[in-house]
């Protein structure tokens, strides 16, 4: 499983609309929400642990927002 972070993705946006943009690159397993060390506060970004399948795109369009991928490999 990878870690993928997504900087970027709405409060608006479900668990199942990301699911449907990440699916064509992979099985996603588990998604979180980020939180702040300092104050436990939500961000904006949102962690997902999913198995990879087909190369990540840099760039990706999750609810109308254009977000980047961040990972290791």
């Amino acid at each position: 499983r990878t870690r993928v972070r997504l900087p970027d993705v709405g409060y608006d946006c479900t668990e199942v609309v990301v699911r449907k943009a990440l699916e064509p690159y992979g099985t996603v397993h588990h998604m979180i929400r980020e939180k702040e060390k300092d104050y436990g506060l939500y961000t904006m970004a949102v962690i997902v642990f999913m198995t990879i399948k087909k190369k990540l795109p840099n760039m990706v369009n999750i609810g109308g927002r254009t977000n980047e991928m961040q990972y290791r490999g």
